[in-house]
């Protein structure tokens, strides 16, 4: 006769053996699930990583141009111009110096790519917080105040410059002007261009998938 000890120790095997069994379909699912919005948030990486890199390579090729333009502009006048196009060479190189961050997401998605197979929910975790930070970073360079510095920052230089020289011109002479609304315009296409990441650009679904 089985005695009450022995059945509750196979009662309690039995138990565990179906808790196992039950374990491994779910977690076999959960990684599955992660493995396909893994690779959404690669994509998504991927098209941050794009376009950092274009925006930056546009803006520092815009950045150089009116820098030798001015420099160029400068050589060839002896008066107050030269002074004028000096300076607006070196405030053009302010449109070659911000960085998004997600220029370096790049580096991070290769790491993702190599860890994605071994755990991919583990892999998912760290592609939210790239995404996040893409989008943080775009939040904080496209905000309000950055329009307001660029405006303020041009009217300073046009004022400094007209002080000192004494000239005031829009068009004809220095057309200083003209550059400045020129420069303003630039600057602020900039900041409405800055990369905010795919969480913002890509709409709602891919939050959702997340």
């Amino acid at each position: 006769m089985i005695s009450g000890p022995l059945i509750r120790q196979i009662l309690a095997c039995a138990v565990a053996a179906i808790v196992l069994l039950r374990a491994v379909p779910a977690n076999a699912e959960e990684e599955a699930d992660c493995e396909s919005k893994l690779e959404v948030a690669e994509k998504a990486i991927a098209s941050d990583v794009h376009y950092a890199r274009g925006w930056t390579y546009t803006w520092t090729w815009v950045g150089a141009s009116l820098f030798a333009l001015n420099l160029t502009q400068a050589y060839q006048v002896s008066d107050y111009r030269r002074g004028e196009a000096l300076t607006l060479a070196g405030t053009s190189l302010l449109l070659m110096l911000p960085r998004p961050l997600a220029l370096w997401s790049g580096d991070a998605l290769q790491g993702l790519r190599t860890s994605g197979p071994q755990d991919p929910c583990l892999a998912l975790a760290d592609a939210k917080a790239i995404l996040k930070t893409n989008k943080a970073d775009g939040e904080e360079h496209r905000g309000w105040p950055n329009y307001v510095v660029n405006i303020v920052f041009n009217a300073a230089v046009f004022g400094i410059l007209g002080a000192a020289t004494g000239h005031w011109d829009f068009v004809g002479g220095s057309n200083l002007g003209l550059q400045t609304l020129i420069g303003t315009a630039l600057s602020e296409l900039q900041v409405f261009t800055y990369p905010s990441g795919s969480l913002t650009t890509a709409g709602t679904s891919l939050e959702m998938s997340f």
